[in-house]
């Protein structure tokens, strides 16, 4: 059924693309200055789950910087609600990874 599986693979990717979009432009890239930042790429790594409800919870950060951590799980805080995962018909919790990578100037 490759029908389906690419459905299912354009909506990982929109979803995937939507959430970045969505924490880059609320992310305050103003903090990046004030941490005296060596790198010209900063790596964020976050994890969290859409509940049945559609709500982002159980939300993880990693980064060295608690300042971005911070910044990472206020930003993740506003996404709008999902529409929750369905497996066989069934509403279903889904594990999400979110990499963010920033280029500085």
């Amino acid at each position: 059924m490759p029908l389906i599986e690419n459905t299912v693979e354009k909506i990982k990717l929109c979803t995937q693309q939507g959430i970045e979009h969505f924490a880059k432009e609320k992310f305050n890239t103003g903090l990046f200055k004030g941490l005296n930042l060596n790198e010209k790429r900063i790596r964020i790594y976050a994890q969290f789950t859409i509940s049945k409800s559609g709500t982002v919870k159980n939300i993880r950060v990693r980064t060295p910087y608690p300042k971005l951590e911070n910044e990472t799980l206020r930003v993740l805080r506003l996404l709008p609600p999902f529409k929750p995962g369905k497996n066989n018909g069934a509403t279903v919790e889904t594990s999400y990874s979110l990499p963010l990578v920033f280029v500085l100037g």
